[in-house]
């Protein structure tokens, strides 16, 4: 009888090491019971997000005072990895407008720019620090955050982030980044605002809300409206990016110049991006001491919005999501993506 209480406990205790080792790789749980019928909706979800991340990826390196390439660079790997590890069906992961500015504050800035090797050290350490705290089980940690302090950092968030982009809007140069001064800096250099990066960039914007409503009025009747107003990001940056390819090919425009005498009528374009995938290398570890108070507020914000998301999604489709198995994808996620010259 004693021989066979354990087995019993050596078997429940093996049933346990399995069952926690097999939590940690979800995908090895859904896959096998996979609908394959829902194989095409999947698919044209993933081209609409695939499509959108794009712009929005170039757009928020800018915010993180990095290079466009390093939005692009950033917006990849994390979804590899995740599809292993993640819980949620319904997210992805890539940069965000908060990340990107946490980035810039987190980091040292060189002539208003952020440096890129502080965000690939920003980026390893909060994976460090997300992993450690999912394999404790420490995904409850983030409830006791209160309302009022998420609604205060997200709405100055937000009124930082929609400044900023004033500036691109009116093709503005030497506006500083912290808040104050950008202010300053937009109103007192009003005047040399851009013509066409003025009058592009409100088309742009129109046309961005015209796509909106048309999905909201015709998205569910109509499958090319859903899905052009679902990936009008990227229909409107395409669309936006040939004009300015062909006005300045044509030399019907002039590309604006950094130096030189100022032209009410040139057009700010990004210029050339480096070609292909980011080289593969180990983040840079000797700035601890400068950027690891960065790092975990990183990590902690990084996964407060993250589960967010994936928790109203989970209670609008009726499951369950693992707070400490997201902490370690989104901890793996970052951790992997350092390695890709990726920011958090």
């Amino acid at each position: 009888k004693t021989m066979g209480l354990q087995r019993r406990a050596q078997k429940t205790f093996g049933q346990h090491v399995g069952d926690y080792a097999g939590g940690l790789v979800p995908i090895a749980k859904w896959l096998p019971k996979y609908d394959l019928g829902k194989g095409q909706s999947d698919l044209i979800a993933g081209l609409t997000v695939g499509l959108m991340v794009v712009p929005q990826a170039l757009a928020y390196a800018s915010i993180a005072g990095l290079p466009h390439q390093f939005g692009l660079y950033s917006a990849f790997m994390g979804c590899f990895v995740y599809v292993f590890l993640g819980s949620s069906k319904d997210v992805t992961l890539g940069p965000t407008a908060i990340m990107s500015l946490l980035t810039a504050k987190a980091s040292q800035q060189v002539d208003g720019l952020t440096v890129p090797a502080h965000a690939i050290f920003l980026t390893f350490m909060a994976g460090v620090f997300q992993l450690a705290m999912g394999l404790l089980h420490l995904g409850f940690v983030v409830d006791f955050i209160s309302f009022p302090v998420i609604n205060g950092f997200t709405t100055s968030a937000a009124i930082t982030i929609g400044f900023g982009q004033v500036k691109h809007i009116l093709g503005l140069n030497g506006v500083r980044r912290p808040f104050i001064q950008c202010v300053h800096d937009t109103f007192s250099k009003i005047d040399k605002t851009h013509i066409l990066d003025l009058g592009l960039g409100l088309t742009c914007v129109c046309a961005l809300l015209y796509l909106k409503a048309l999905k909201t009025s015709h998205g569910d009747r109509n499958k090319l409206a859903w899905f052009i107003g679902t990936a009008r990001n990227a229909v409107v940056v395409v669309v936006a990016g040939l004009f300015a390819y062909g006005m300045v090919q044509s030399d019907t425009v002039k590309a604006c110049q950094k130096t030189g005498d100022f032209d009410h009528s040139c057009l700010t374009i990004i210029q050339d991006l480096p070609a292909g995938l980011p080289d593969v290398k180990a983040p840079n570890l000797t700035y601890t001491h400068d950027l690891l108070s960065g790092a975990i507020l990183c990590a902690l914000i990084g996964y407060l919005e993250s589960i967010a998301i994936s928790k109203a999604f989970a209670r609008q489709n009726g499951y369950k999501v693992d707070q400490s198995q997201e902490l370690v994808a989104i901890g793996s996620a970052n951790i992997a993506s350092s390695f890709f010259q990726s920011y958090p």
